[in-house]
């Protein structure tokens, strides 16, 4: 009967600790992916957008992100505006790396989740907009062409 209830307890514990062991494993594994948007995808580059806009037609949207975490906004209210509002700054990640938020002279501008080629913009409190219009707040990565471009040398080294 004590060989039985030792057997037991031995099993048990083998069980258990078999069972937290993987617990661990994919907690780890869920860890090492939270960031894989911030480190995996080609986050930096170009968007590209009209946002819905309450008084206007929308707002045409680009925003360039580059590499050293710093941004360029170019927003245009359509039908208001002659030349676009123009923002600069740097971006934060948060801690799950899948979202970034604009910093403008020490202002929160906006927060976007960073998708495969696409910037979903977010609510004032971080959250995805829902409803009918929800579709029209992603800003669509486009690729920058620079070769089959005439170009014209303006200035070389400070000098006309």
């Amino acid at each position: 009967m004590k060989q039985l209830s030792t057997l037991i307890v031995l099993m048990s514990t083998v069980l258990f600790t078999g069972c937290k062991s993987t617990q661990q494993t994919a907690e780890k594994e869920t860890q090492t992916t939270m960031d894989t948007i911030k480190t995996s995808l080609d986050w930096n580059g170009y968007y590209v957008g009209t946002l819905p806009c309450a008084d206007c037609p929308g707002i045409y949207t680009e925003l360039l992100l580059n590499m050293d975490e710093s941004f360029v906004l170019n927003e245009l209210y359509m039908d208001r505006d002659l030349r676009p509002r123009v923002k600069k700054g740097t971006f934060s990640w948060n801690s799950k790396g899948n979202t970034i938020t604009l910093n403008s002279n020490g202002k929160v501008t906006n927060s976007y989740l960073v998708g495969e080629n696409a910037l979903i913009q977010l609510d004032m409190k971080g959250n995805r907009i829902t409803g009918d219009l929800a579709h029209r707040y992603e800003l669509e990565k486009k690729q920058l062409k620079i070769t089959d471009t005439r170009w014209k040398l303006v200035e070389l080294q400070g000098k006309k």
